[in-house]
């Protein structure tokens, strides 16, 4: 089991060495170890491959969020110094651990004067309108998904309407 979590920007390099598990041979010590992976997305784009490719050989393979939430192979090349080589491989879990952060909202004390006719406390739509929306900062992308807001307004119209965000 191979876990990779993507990093704050988005992005996590994972190098050959971490892979190997032990690679030797009889005739020295000398082994050159290389990595590669396959793509099943787009690497720009996320969008799914028609035909799925795989990346050059070298000392490391990168990977981003459009690979968050999948499982990855990767490809484990091990060469002697006459040139022989062997390959292994595995499938690695890529995870995304960063949580995202809501900012851009602040509380407001509004009168009742001050609201439309016919201003509805339920409708986020309304709120939205209003009172905004908050900014959203992930590592991949996230949006800001306005719950059913906790209204708590007396008979005259005073109280607090809590917003909340998913």
């Amino acid at each position: 089991n191979f876990n990779v979590s993507i990093g704050g920007y988005g992005l996590a390099r994972v190098r050959a060495e971490q892979f190997d598990n032990g690679s030797y041979d009889y005739c020295g010590d000398e082994l050159t170890l290389e990595v590669r992976r396959k793509y099943t997305r787009d690497a720009e784009t996320c969008e799914e491959l028609e035909t799925p490719t795989y990346s050059e050989w070298g000392p490391y393979i990168d990977l981003s969020c459009c690979d968050a939430g999948s499982n990855v192979l990767v490809e484990l090349r091990v060469t002697d110094v006459n040139g022989n080589s062997n390959m292994c491989w595995l499938e690695i879990l890529v995870e995304d651990k960063v949580q995202p952060y809501c900012t851009g909202l602040e509380d407001q004390f509004v009168k009742c004067d001050e609201l439309p006719e016919g201003f509805d406390a339920f409708d986020p739509a309304v709120l939205s309108e209003l009172f905004g929306m908050p900014e959203v900062i992930d590592n991949c992308s996230a949006e800001a998904i306005e719950m059913t807001p906790e209204v708590n307004l007396d008979e005259c119209g005073g109280g607090t309407i809590i917003r909340k965000f998913t």
